[in-house]
């Protein structure tokens, strides 16, 4: 597990992860990630850097979509 978190956070950091976690209804899926990549072959090998892929523990699906960019939404609360 510590791999895996350290691995995580490079990715977080690098911004190659946008952002990844748990799945809780008891499903066979037990996590989801959301990877910035130009090219479905790099999402395919960031997908298998990671070292819970690599073990086994994982097994990477990967999904492509696109997502609206937010950085310029505003909110006030």
């Amino acid at each position: 597990m510590p791999k895996y978190l350290a691995f995580l956070r490079q990715e977080i950091e690098a911004r190659r992860i946008l952002f990844a976690g748990p799945v809780t209804d008891g499903s066979d899926i037990i996590g989801t990630a959301i990877l910035e990549a130009a090219s479905a072959e790099e999402a395919a090998a960031g997908a298998n850097a990671n070292p819970g892929v690599q073990s086994g523990h994982f097994i990477a699906e990967l999904h492509p979509c696109f997502l609206p960019a937010l950085d310029a939404v505003q909110v006030q609360y």
